[in-house]
């Protein structure tokens, strides 16, 4: 008996596979015609025809796929009532009425998330409410404050940036002020009143407010002068 074909009943039906287009790669890969779960991405045999009838090649050094119990670790022809396993899955081969059927089973691998059981008597209630539960504080449970140490460097740094900020302002929103004296070369000369004063050569940084210069000489009177 000589056969020119495989066909192969799983979770989405049966298919016939022809000869031009074995082997077919069994694993867990995307590329597998045949894909069966469990861990690894790559085939794990290689299903093919030799001379008419169905044999069996592993790929790779897995232990993982047996054949009747037996690791399978060489090339096997198939014979009717041969039992591939791989992670619980099962392949049944079935060579009957002049075809050979693969019979794929799923229901035992150890890779597929089954139901839980339910007791035949157990039945679950059509509307269940999940009411609510009132919060309880914990009461016995105190917080304890965790305790920074704040660096010195942040206090200098921070005051450092305080001292250019308002020297800029102040550097900003001032006014240079030039007084011209005659006789240029005086005895005392002094400006009061306001806060910030800042001379720069032969000008003076006043901020707005009101000032009074004083201006002294031997043989001349004082002049004083208020401006605002």
């Amino acid at each position: 008996m000589s056969f020119d074909h495989l066909l192969i009943r799983d979770v989405e039906g049966e298919r016939r596979v022809d000869g031009q287009a074995l082997p077919l790669r069994v694993g867990t890969s995307s590329e597998c015609q045949l894909r069966l779960p469990g861990p690894g991405v790559e085939p794990v045999a290689l299903l093919d025809l030799l001379d008419g009838m169905p044999f069996v090649q592993p790929v790779g050094r897995s232990e993982s796929l047996t054949i009747n119990g037996e690791i399978l670790d060489t090339s096997r022809r198939l014979v009717d009532g041969d039992e591939l396993q791989f992670y619980g899955s099962r392949i049944r081969v079935s060579i009957d009425a002049g075809k050979v059927v693969l019979d794929v089973r799923l229901e035992d691998s150890a890779y597929v998330t089954r139901p839980p059981d339910m007791a035949d008597d157990e039945v679950m209630p059509d509307d269940e409410a999940i009411a609510p539960t009132a919060f309880t504080r914990a009461t016995e449970t105190a917080a304890i404050p965790e305790k920074h140490r704040i660096s010195p460097l942040r206090y200098i740094v921070g005051g450092g940036l305080a001292f250019l900020l308002l020297a800029s302002y102040l550097l900003f929103s001032a006014k240079s002020v030039q007084f011209e004296i005659e006789p240029a070369s005086s005895d005392d000369f002094s400006i009061s009143g306001g806060w910030f004063r800042l001379p720069v050569g032969d000008r003076t940084l006043l901020r707005k407010g009101n000032h009074t210069v004083t201006v002294k000489k031997q043989g001349y009177y004082d002049i004083q002068q208020s401006f605002v």
